[in-house]
């Protein structure tokens, strides 16, 4: 999908007087640069001052609203972060955790200093985790998946138990009873980057230790170690809907073939597809990057896709076909008629075939033409959630 726009937004019943500076001080301890923004105010829709704030390259638009009459749903500040959250728009790994890391010091100190009840850093994913109303948890609709919340607030849902199904991945705590939760591990979470346990802005941190361990994050190409002409089976989606996550219906089964420049051609019409990666020394960035590095002077822009199926838990004998129309554990796991992601199953039933345990790729596919031949998806569903997930 679409990554879309992400925004940090701060509400805050009793703010201090001071806000502008506050915030501004906030951004600068986090390593914003401020000096322009302080002289260049610009108004905004809703009564929001505008200024412009950047990070190295990056800019970032801070929209406060400092009416004392503003409607609960308005907050006090908002934050355009764009899309320099997803690690698909970062130059290397490195940049990415540097901003991700200022990113969250700013969150966290504009929390404290903002003293804010609620605070959040989400995306379009997550837009339910707006503050529409008073008292703040009366008026969020979805938890963020990245939220800072007054103790006050925290009581108001029944504690953290009670706001999560299980034990959220990060929690943190903040000077001025400020808690930070950070309910699961997803995409922009926990990629290349991932929230600190020590920073002098912290005053106590952890992750849940008892949480299901994490995809696998390193990439390998399946395809890498495919011979001149051999086929096999991807999941793509187009490179303009790379995303930290892949929603079932992104996905395209494209049946293609290795060519002698190891690009990828689809069987159907000879079309170009995406380079295979062969190389995987450089970071998570730099190998996602070279699936489109080098296309074709015959290559159709709406054709450029890239791999869903880069995590290095699928191994190419899912994705390899002895013929063109031929079967294999991609193909049934599309051919599943279930909203169970289809791209986490293939790296879970990865893992699984990698440690053993009997579940080797005869075993597996087995199961799935099993599964395929229920008729109650939801039973479907609940199998594959005790067995595979």
């Amino acid at each position: 999908m679409p990554n879309g726009i992400a925004v940090i937004e701060c509400y805050a019943s009793r703010p201090p007087e001071n806000v502008l500076d506050v915030a501004f001080t906030s951004a600068e301890l986090a390593g914003f640069a401020t000096d322009e923004a302080r002289e260049n105010a610009q108004a905004g829709a809703d009564n929001a001052t505008v200024f412009n704030v950047s990070y190295g390259s990056q800019n970032f638009r801070f929209f406060f609203t400092l009416d004392e009459d503003r409607s609960p749903g308005n907050p006090l500040l908002r934050v355009d972060c764009d899309e320099a959250i997803y690690p698909s728009e970062a130059d290397s790994e490195a940049a990415y955790r540097d901003l991700m890391d200022a990113l969250f010091e700013l969150l966290c100190r504009l929390a404290v200093g903002l003293n804010v009840d609620y605070a959040a850093l989400f995306n379009p994913e997550n837009r339910n985790a707006l503050a529409h109303s008073r008292p703040f948890d009366d008026g969020i609709s979805e938890l963020p998946r990245l939220g800072i919340y007054a103790q006050r607030v925290v009581d108001q849902f029944g504690g953290i138990d009670a706001m999560f199904d299980s034990p959220p991945w990060y929690t943190a705590e903040l000077d001025e009873d400020k808690t930070v939760i950070a309910d699961a591990e997803s995409g922009w979470l926990d990629g290349p980057w991932q929230p600190p346990t020590e920073a002098p802005y912290l005053v106590d941190a952890r992750f849940d230790t008892t949480a299901t361990p994490a995809v696998d994050r390193e990439l390998a190409d399946p395809f890498g170690s495919f011979a001149t002409g051999a086929y096999g089976a991807d999941l793509c989606v187009p490179r303009e809907q790379i995303g930290p996550e892949f929603r079932n219906e992104d996905l395209e089964l494209v049946r293609a073939y290795v060519d002698e420049q190891r690009d990828l051609r689809r069987v159907a019409d000879d079309s170009f597809v995406r380079n295979v990666v062969t190389d995987t020394t450089s970071d998570n960035v730099e190998v996602v990057k070279q699936q489109l590095a080098e296309v074709p002077a015959d290559a159709r822009e709406g054709d450029l896709t890239v791999s869903t199926l880069l995590p290095g838990a699928i191994p190419p004998s899912f994705v390899r076909l002895d013929e063109p129309d031929g079967e294999n554990v991609v193909t049934r796991v599309m051919n599943l008629d279930v909203d169970t992601n289809k791209v986490e199953l293939l790296i879970s039933l990865g893992r699984a075939a990698q440690h053993g345990d009997g579940m080797d790729v005869a075993t597996i596919e087995s199961a799935l033409d099993e599964l395929a031949g229920l008729e109650d998806s939801d039973v479907v569903e609940r199998w594959i959630e005790r067995e595979f997930l």
